[in-house]
């Protein structure tokens, strides 16, 4: 019986993203989330970002990664 996972979620501090989402028939130019982002720059608002690898297995195509290198 110590073999069978636990299910057990626990409360989750979800926040929904404020904002609608863009047209994909007319997307914001630059990054595509800046809209809805509360860390958007205006390089955010005027430069699409290159998707990358961040570490192992993870992939991120956003401007805020630039500040950790």
């Amino acid at each position: 019986m110590e073999q069978l996972p636990v299910l057990d979620p626990g409360e989750r501090d979800y926040q929904p993203i404020a904002g609608e989402l863009p047209s994909p028939l007319a997307p914001p130019p630059g990054c595509p989330f800046h809209p809805r982002c509360p860390a958007a720059t205006a390089r955010c608002r005027a430069e699409v970002p290159t998707l990358r690898q961040i570490a192992p297995d993870r992939m991120s195509a956003c401007h805020l990664n630039d500040r950790a290198a």
